[in-house]
């Protein structure tokens, strides 16, 4: 069996990133940023979806498959070269 976060309030992006790069499903609240969405282990329901409703979905949450979308942006080597460009280091 594997694992699955639920996420039903707003928090910060950087928690989602790091639990789908440890390749965790995710089950959002669409008040979480969209640009959260890295890869296809992320889903993203409304909080007025019932309890049960969360449960299901993280019991009926596949993926045979993981895809990351952009991934390389969030690499630190890379953040770091833009910051160093950035501020002329």
């Amino acid at each position: 069996m594997t694992g699955c976060w639920t996420i039903p309030r707003r928090l910060r992006r950087g928690v989602s990133f790091e639990a789908q790069k440890l390749n965790l499903k995710c089950i959002v609240s669409k008040n979480v940023p969209s640009a959260a969405k890295i890869s296809n282990l992320i889903k993203f329901k409304v909080l007025s979806d019932s309890a049960s409703s969360w449960a299901n979905d993280a019991v009926d949450f596949k993926v045979s498959q993981v895809e990351y979308y952009g991934i390389e942006n969030w690499d630190m080597k890379n953040v770091i070269k833009k910051q160093e460009f950035y501020y002329e280091v």
